[in-house]
C-alpha cells in the first residue's frame, strides 16, 4: 500500500537503461526503499525494468507517471540525452499539475539525482534545484569520482536524500488530506472563441467552493499526452462541463478529432453527470456534433439556446445534488459495503447476460461515490456454498439492493424471502438498508412487491442517480459510526 494515499506509487525512478550498468539503479532502489523503511515511511516505488529499443512511451508507463506522489531523475549524460527520460520528466510534471501541483509549498516534487555529472555541471540546470550529487569533482583537475554504492560516501547522501524525499511525501499526504474534502469540476478546454465565456464559468465554480480542472491549459504535443493528462483531470471530478461554438477547436498530433470533441467523448465514457452548453445561433462543427451524437444521453443536459447565466444555474443544481450524495459516504478511512443481488441474466461481468448495461450502469454509479459493491460470484457453484457466501455477504453488508431485471418472478421470489428470513435472524446491532430496485420496463406481476421492503426504486428508462438518494441517506443515518 502507498504511503501516500491517491496513489499507487510513492516514487516512480526514471532512468537510462545504460547507467543500470554493474546494478548501480538496482542498488540505489533497494538501498533508497529500506532507507525510507526504517525513518518511517513504507513507500511503493516503480521503475521501468524492461529494455526497449524505442522512445515511444507506453500505456503502462503514462498509468505509472500518472499515479505517482514524487518522481526520481536520475542524470547522466546518457540521461539528458534520452529522448525517453525527456519525456518522463516533462509529463510527470504535467500529471503533477492535475494531481495535487507540481509545488507543494516550498518542495517540488521531482527530485534530482545526479550519477554521472555533465560538463561545465550543466545538469544544475534542471529542475531549478542542485539535487543530490553522488559524485565528488576535484575543483582544480576537473576530474570526478563516482561514488560506490557500498561505500560511505554513497550512504550518507542516500540518508540525505531519504529525508528530504520523506519530508516532501509528508507534505503531500497533508496536502492530500486537506484537499479531500474539496470537490472539482471538470470544464474542458474550449475552442478559442468561447474562452472569455469559459473563464466566467471558472470563477462562478470557484465562487461556489469547488476547484476546477484542468487549471491549465492541456497538453497538445501528441494524442496519448493530451489523453492522459484529460483522464487524469476527468477521474478527480464529480461533473464535467462542455461549452461548444461553431469552432471545431485545436486537433492534437496523431488525432483526427479536435480537443473539443475529445473531451466530450472521455467524459462520456466515464459514470459521470455532464452539462453541455451551445452557443446560441451556433451549429456544432460536424466533427464534434458526431462526438455529441454518439452519447445514449444518460446522464447529460443539453442546453440550446440558453444563456451563460442559464448554465451557471443548472450547474449549480447539479453541485448541490451531487454534493448531497458525496457528504453520504463514509468519513474516515471506512467505506459502505453495498450488497447488488442480481440473477445471471443481470449480472454486469458477464458479457452475455442481456441485462447487464442496465446493472452495469447502477454499479458504476455506486463505484464512482465510494461505495464497495459485491455482486454474487460470476462462476456458477453448487447450491449450498452459494448459500453460504450469500450469508457472509449479507454479514458484511451495510446495504442490500435486490436488482429485479431480466430475471423471472421465482428468482425474485425466492431471494426476497430470503433476504427476509436473514432479517430476522440478525442481531440488534447489525443495521442492513434494504431496497428492491426494478431495472425493466414493468410488468404486471411486479407492482405487487412495491411494499415488501422501505425502498423501491424504479428505473424504466435512463439511469437517474437522483433515485438513490433517499435510500442513501438512511444507509448513512443508520450507520452507527455516523
Amino acid at each position: 500500500m502507498p504511503y501516500v494515499k491517491g496513489f499507487n506509487n510513492d516514487i516512480f525512478i526514471s532512468f537510462a537503461h545504460t547507467d543500470d550498468s554493474e546494478d548501480w539503479v538496482e542498488a540505489f532502489h533497494t538501498r533508497l526503499k529500506d532507507r525510507l523503511t526504517q525513518i518511517g515511511a513504507r513507500v511503493t516505488i516503480w521503475r521501468d525494468t524492461k529494455l526497449r529499443g524505442t522512445d515511444i512511451f507506453s500505456d503502462e508507463i503514462f498509468d505509472q507517471l500518472r499515479n505517482s506522489a514524487v518522481l526520481i531523475s536520475i542524470v547522466s549524460p546518457t540521461g539528458i540525452r534520452s529522448n525517453w527520460c525527456q519525456d518522463e520528466r516533462q509529463k510527470f510534471e504535467q500529471f503533477a499539475e492535475l494531481n495535487g501541483g507540481f509545488r507543494i509549498g516550498n518542495s517540488l516534487r521531482a527530485v534530482k539525482v545526479v550519477k554521472t555529472p555533465l560538463d561545465n555541471d550543466d545538469h544544475r540546470a534542471l529542475f531549478g534545484t542542485l539535487g543530490f550529487e553522488f559524485y565528488e569533482r576535484n575543483d582544480q583537475t576537473q576530474r570526478f569520482r563516482e561514488f560506490d554504492t557500498s561505500g560511505s560516501e554513497f550512504r550518507d547522501m542516500l540518508d540525505s536524500l531519504a529525508q528530504d524525499i520523506l519530508r516532501v511525501l509528508n507534505a503531500l499526504r497533508s496536502h492530500s488530506s486537506g484537499a479531500a474534502t474539496n470537490q472539482s469540476v471538470y470544464l474542458a478546454t474550449t475552442s478559442s472563441d468561447l474562452e472569455e465565456h469559459r473563464q466566467a464559468i471558472v470563477r462562478q465554480i470557484e465562487d461556489w467552493g469547488y476547484s476546477v480542472l484542468p487549471t491549465n491549459s492541456l497538453p497538445l504535443l501528441d494524442s496519448a499526452s493530451f489523453r492522459s493528462a484529460a483522464n487524469a483531470a476527468l477521474a478527480k471530478c464529480i461533473l464535467s462541463v462542455h461549452l461548444v461554438s461553431k469552432q471545431r477547436g485545436l486537433i492534437p498530433e496523431g488525432e483526427e478529432k479536435s480537443i473539443v470533441a475529445l473531451q466530450y467523448e472521455l467524459a462520456q465514457s466515464r459514470p459521470l453527470d455532464r452539462v453541455l452548453w451551445i452557443l446560441p445561433g451556433s451549429q456544432p462543427d460536424p466533427g464534434v456534433l458526431s462526438s455529441i451524437g454518439r452519447d445514449p444521453q444518460q446522464g447529460v443536459e443539453i442546453l440550446e439556446g440558453r444563456t451563460i447565466e442559464d448554465l451557471k444555474e443548472v450547474v449549480e443544481v447539479k453541485l448541490k445534488r451531487l454534493r448531497t450524495e458525496v457528504s453520504l459516504v463514509k468519513e474516515g478511512g471506512d467505506k459502505f459495503n453495498v450488497y447488488m443481488v442480481c440473477d445471471r441474466k443481470d449480472h454486469p461481468y458477464l458479457m452475455e447476460s442481456p441485462g447487464r448495461e442496465r446493472a452495469l450502469a447502477l454499479k458504476a454509479y455506486l463505484d464512482s461515490k465510494g461505495f464497495v459493491v459485491w455482486l454474487p460470484p460470476v462462476s456458477p457453484m453448487e447450491e449450498t456454498r452459494r448459500r453460504r457466501d450469500h450469508r457472509e455477504t449479507l454479514k458484511l453488508s451495510d446495504a442490500v439492493l435486490l436488482y429485479w431485471g431480466t430475471a423471472d418472478e421465482v428468482w425474485f421470489r425466492e431471494n426476497l424471502r430470503e433476504l427476509i428470513k436473514a432479517r430476522t435472524r440478525r442481531s440488534g446491532s447489525h443495521h442492513l438498508t434494504e431496497g428492491i430496485y426494478l431495472g425493466n420496463p414493468p410488468l404486471g406481476e411486479k407492482s405487487q412487491y412495491r411494499n415488501q421492503l422501505d425502498f423501491v426504486l424504479e428505473q424504466f428508462n435512463d439511469f437517474q442517480p437522483e433515485a438513490l438518494v433517499p435510500l442513501l441517506e438512511r444507509l448513512h443515518r443508520d450507520d452507527p459510526k455516523s
